[in-house]
């Protein structure tokens, strides 16, 4: 114990092993389970800023070991290139361009007139103002994404002309305009540019869309990052998401002061991920493991003695699992 303690003081590598037969499945579920216990009273809340929250605590803790495609509030973290972090202006214009603004954001209320085949948008002039988009920019817009004939109104509104006097295709119409995005990246949320300790800026968004994020100039593509363990396996790969799983599980501990050994969470994090996708360690983790020594003899039995269907006796007799 001393020698490998001065070699840590040196700065080598200690190599630290388990015995053979060590249940170290079990001890790192324990690990992460009991901890879990302890976070129930006091985490069930979102905290951050009013415009970047995030869940932690045992819900999110949940939404990881359950591999749930969507977390509950995404979050991406876009770092700028060096030329852009350092000034403000630069950083806004960033943040503009990827702010993710939506008709429905733009458009206050919707009057469909199924007699004459017209929609009138009633518009949020407030946030027109604040967006700096005029009516004839979007009644424009509309024009060209869906092919109809939009234009200003005297009020300041839009109206829209489908062509056509059916209800269901004017409600598909007015649903479509309603959904799309105006302006931004698809999916990317609400954009805030943010000051580091360091002094330099970058922004934060309440939403993932790290492919199209990655290729808007002055984002520096090697740090960006987003809470969204599935899409980075999409854009990055498996071994990418098994890291950003390693990541999320440690920080989700650490915020409610609980400590847990790096390799517990490691093995966890490889668990989920060996087959080449993110698998879900839940109760119903058996389910899609293929391949695997779990013999439905040995399930069905409570047998003490080795049986022929059992696992261990098929192994030690035909060196093979069942």
């Amino acid at each position: 114990m001393k020698d490998e303690k001065d070699e840590a003081e040196a700065g080598g590598k200690v190599d630290i092993r388990v015995h053979p037969g060590e249940p170290v499945g079990m001890v790192a579920a324990q690990s992460v389970g009991e901890p879990g216990t302890q976070m129930i009273l006091r985490t069930f809340h979102f905290a951050g800023l009013a415009t970047t929250i995030t869940t932690t605590g045992l819900p999110r803790l949940i939404e990881l070991l359950d591999a749930r495609k969507k977390p509950t509030t995404p979050q991406m973290r876009i770092y700028l290139q060096e030329a852009y972090a350092k000034s403000f202006e630069k950083a806004v214009k960033i943040a503009d361009a990827i702010n993710e603004i939506k008709m429905s954001d733009i458009v206050r209320r919707v009057l469909e007139n199924f007699a004459k085949g017209k929609i009138l948008l009633i518009l949020n002039k407030p946030f027109m103002k604040t967006a700096d988009l005029t009516p004839a920019v979007v009644a424009n817009t509309i024009s060209k994404k869906f092919g109809v004939a939009a234009k200003q109104t005297k009020e300041g509104n839009i109206e829209v002309n489908v062509k056509t006097n059916k209800p269901n295709e004017i409600r598909t119409i007015s649903t479509k305009i309603m959904r799309s995005v105006f302006k931004g990246i698809e999916g990317a949320g609400k954009a805030v540019v943010l000051q580091d300790k360091d002094g330099s800026f970058y922004i934060t968004s309440t939403g993932n869309n790290i492919e199209e994020v990655m290729k808007i100039e002055g984002v520096d593509a090697s740090r960006i990052y987003t809470n969204d363990v599935f899409e980075i396996y999409r854009v990055f790969g498996i071994e990418a998401a098994r890291n950003a799983i390693v990541k999320e599980l440690e920080t989700t501990l650490q915020e409610q002061g609980i400590s847990v050994n790096r390799r517990h969470l490691m093995l966890i994090a490889d668990a989920m991920t060996y087959t080449g996708e993110i698998k879900s360690i839940g109760r119903h983790w058996n389910r899609w493991r293929k391949g695997v020594c779990v013999c439905k003899g040995c399930i069905r039995r409570n047998s003490k003695a080795p049986s022929k269907c059992c696992c261990i006796w098929r192994a030690g007799q035909h060196a093979r699992c069942c």
